[in-house]
C-alpha cells in the first residue's frame, strides 16, 4: 500500500494509501480484511466524488456474508448521516437494508443498525 506521511484523511488513512485501500474494500481475500479496509474509508464527504463511490462500497458491503464487514458498512454509512444529516440517497432500500440487519444475530451490528434507523433496541437474542 503506498503511504505518505502527512494529513489522513478523515478517516485515518493517508490520501495517496486510499486507492489500495479501497480496492482491499472491494476484493480483499478475506472477510476481516475487507472489514478494516472499510473502517478506513471516510463516509462523511458528500461533495467527494471518491466519498460517494465508498458510500457505494458500504451500501453494497451490507450484504456481505461477513458479519465484519457488514458491521463496518452500518458505522461508514453512520458517519453519512452524521455528516448530512440523513441517510444516503436511496434511503427506502437502505432503510428496509439495514431493518433486516436489526434482527441479525450478531448483537454489535443489530445495535449499530439500529442506532443509524433511529429506533430502539429490542435487546438481546
Amino acid at each position: 500500500m503506498a503511504t505518505r506521511r502527512g494529513s489522513p484523511t478523515p478517516g485515518g488513512c493517508d490520501a495517496e494509501a486510499l486507492p489500495d485501500v479501497r480496492r482491499l474494500a472491494d476484493n480483499a481475500p478475506s472477510g476481516e480484511v475487507m472489514a478494516a479496509a472499510l473502517s478506513l474509508l471516510d463516509g462523511d464527504g458528500p461533495a467527494d466524488e471518491h466519498t460517494r463511490h465508498d458510500l457505494r462500497r458500504f451500501l453494497r458491503s451490507l450484504d456481505d456474508p461477513h458479519e465484519p464487514v457488514r458491521y463496518e458498512a452500518v458505522l461508514g454509512l453512520q458517519r453519512w448521516a452524521e455528516a448530512t444529516g440523513s441517510l444516503p440517497p436511496e434511503s427506502g432500500r437502505t432503510r428496509d437494508r439495514l431493518t433486516a440487519l436489526t434482527e441479525d444475530a450478531s448483537p454489535r451490528l443489530r445495535q449499530a443498525a439500529t442506532r443509524l434507523l433511529g429506533v430502539p433496541d429490542s435487546g438481546p437474542r
